[in-house]
Formats: structure tokens, sequence, C-alpha cells
């Protein structure tokens, strides 16, 4: 849509083929480099002969079974890293002098299934929640939404907490499902709020050091932002694909520290939430019963 605002109407017009893009809607395509404007010049033949629609349902159906493939593939292994890290807590603060990957690895398989299905369960129920959420702020005709958003925004605050009370109930404690789930809610009526307190500083620190992580991504990203702007000002259509080149090469010299930067989070915020487990639970390092006391909240030392 580069020139359709000055156009009008005239910005594409229709045919009995499909639609034909005319010179001055797309006149700057021909100040791309020659690569994309051939695959423009493509997309604009597909959509001509009508052939473009079958290709976007097929990409469509592929797009989505990879989508779905690569959320499996990060489902497990974000559960595994996640059993090993609540394992690898717990048995540090019950004395363990020594923490080897193969024995916590050992320990999680039989907590595996269950952390993968409560996660399934609890996305499923996200789902209706959401669907249901839609259908009321149709027939109320987006006055329910009113009501609906405040309420939407303590009660997922409160079930994420609950939620990270339940994933170490469930690994470190071996409970099933139910009975985590229910530990876990009387836990956190118990301590309202000294886990509301607690999931709101760990909030802040996950948004200040995800904003910070981010922050490299932009910068790289700005050679490209530049390129674009240069190559629409000048006459000639610039030269976009080098500022473009330089941006995703430093992207992906980031990629790997960002990876690394974001595990040091993930640690952080588990071993956070495993801690307060404990505390409000009553656990100390001596005792592992839990006993009736009141708890005190340390946050975990910083990483790095």
């Amino acid at each position: 849509g580069g020139g359709g605002g000055g156009g009008g109407g005239r910005g594409f017009s229709g045919s009995n083929n499909g639609f034909n893009f005319n010179d001055r809607a797309f006149n700057n395509i021909y100040q791309l480099p020659q690569p994309l404007r051939e695959w423009f010049m493509n997309i604009q033949h597909l959509a001509n002969t009508g052939e473009l629609w079958g290709y976007l349902i097929i990409f469509g159906i592929l797009f989505v079974l990879l989508i779905l493939v690569l959320k499996l593939i990060f489902l497990a292994v974000g559960t595994v890293g996640e059993i090993g890290l609540v394992n690898g807590v717990w048995d540090a603060e019950e004395g363990a002098e020594k923490l080897s990957f193969g024995v916590l690895f050992s320990k999680g398989n039989a907590s595996f299934w269950k952390v993968v299905l409560f996660k399934i369960a609890l996305a499923v129920a996200w789902f209706i929640v959401g669907i249901l959420t839609i259908i009321l702020a149709v027939i109320t005709l987006g006055c329910g939404l009113i009501l609906i958003i405040p309420v939407m925004l303590v009660v997922s605050y409160v079930v994420w907490i609950v939620v990270q009370f339940v994933m170490v109930s469930m690994v470190a404690e071996k409970l099933a499902i139910m009975d985590a789930i229910n530990k876990s809610w009387d836990l956190f009526k118990k301590n309202w709020s000294s886990s509301a307190i607690m999931g709101l500083l760990l909030s802040i620190i996950n948004f200040v050091v995800s904003l910070i992580i981010a922050i490299p991504v932009i910068l790289a990203a700005l050679p490209a932002i530049f390129g674009v702007i240069a190559a629409t000002s000048a006459h000639n259509g610039g030269d976009m694909m080098t500022p473009f080149l330089i941006s995703g090469i430093l992207i992906l010299i980031y990629i790997p520290i960002s990876i690394f930067l974001h595990g040091l989070l993930v640690a952080y915020m588990s071993s956070a939430w495993t801690l307060t487990y404990r505390q409000l639970a009553g656990y100390d390092s001596k005792d592992s019963s839990a006993k009736t006391v009141e708890p005190v909240i340390d946050l975990p030392p910083a990483v790095g």
C-alpha cells in the first residue's frame, strides 16, 4: 500500500483474472534491489493468474504445522529445564553438596509427563476463557469489557502465582496434579499478601531485565530502519541491502548472548519461586518437613 494514500481508489484495480497493480501504486518496486524486485513481480503475476491463493493456503498449513512442532519441542525442552531448576534449588536447600545434570535429569523423568499434562490443560483452560470473554464482549457490545478486563487482570495475576506454586509442588514434593493445585491454592490463601508482593517484585525484575536484554536487538535493527528511510527518501532508491545485511549479522551475533542472558533470568525466576514456596510452606534446609512458622521471604542473590 506504499503509494495508495495519494491515489485514492487508484491504488489497485480489479480484473477478471484476480487483481492488477498499477505502476503508480508500486513505483517503488523498481527502486528495490533486483532480487526483491523480481520477487514482488512474481507475487503480482501469481495474484493476477489466481494461483496466489493456492500457494497461500499451502504455506499457511505448513506454517501452522511448523509452529505446532516448534511449540512441542519448546514445551518438552522447557519442561525438562524447569524441572531440573526446581529440583536443583530444592536439593541445594536440603543440603546437597553436589548437583549434576544427570541426577537432576533422572529425577525429573517422573514429573515430566505430569508437568506437560498440566501445562496443556492450563493452555486449554485459558483458550476457553478467551473464547467466552470474546462471546461476552460481543453480546454486550463491548460494554462487558469494562468489568471483564479488571477482573481478568486480577484473576490472571492470582493464577500466575498459584501456577508457580503448583510447579514446585508437583516437581519437588512429587504430588499429583490435583493435590498440587489444592495445596498451592491453600498456600496462596494463607499467604496471599506475601505471595502478591513477591509476584509484583519478580514481575518488575522480569520486565526490566527483559527490556535490557532487548535493547541490543533494537540497536542492531537501526541500520536497517535508517536504510529503509534513506532509500525511501532518495530519488534513485538508494542501497537497502547493505543496511539489512549489517542488521542481520549483528542480530545473529547477539542471539546466543541473548539466549544465555535469558537463561540466567529464567534460572533466577525459578529459583525465587522455589525458595518462596519453601519459605511459605515452612521448610528449611535442616528439616524437610513443613512447619507452622511465619515465613520471611528473601529474594535469591542476583545472578551474575
